[in-house]
């Protein structure tokens, strides 16, 4: 399936809001982080947006654990995703 012009454009506007988003960031120690965690987890400690979460979602950008309705992360995973995405 083809990805249109606008779709790419509007990821790379996202892609940009995580890299800025980053310097704002706080840290979080290994042994205090939870093995899974929720959407409101993502937005409250690594200052993402919600719609940003979900269009990744969309996407399948972000990877995520969905069980009946509910969806999970891994903060590891999240933190790789936005390490690999950053600017350089």
């Amino acid at each position: 399936m083809l990805i249109e012009i606008k779709e790419i454009s509007e990821m790379q506007k996202d892609i940009k809001e995580i890299k800025e988003m980053l310097t704002e960031q706080k840290t979080i120690p290994i042994e205090e982080r939870p093995v899974f965690v929720d959407k409101k987890y993502l937005v409250e400690n690594y200052n993402l947006k919600m719609s940003f979460i979900d269009k990744c979602m969309k996407h399948r950008d972000l990877p995520y654990y969905k069980v009946g309705k509910k969806v999970s992360f891994k903060p590891v995973e999240i933190e790789k995703y936005i390490e690999n995405n950053k600017k350089k």
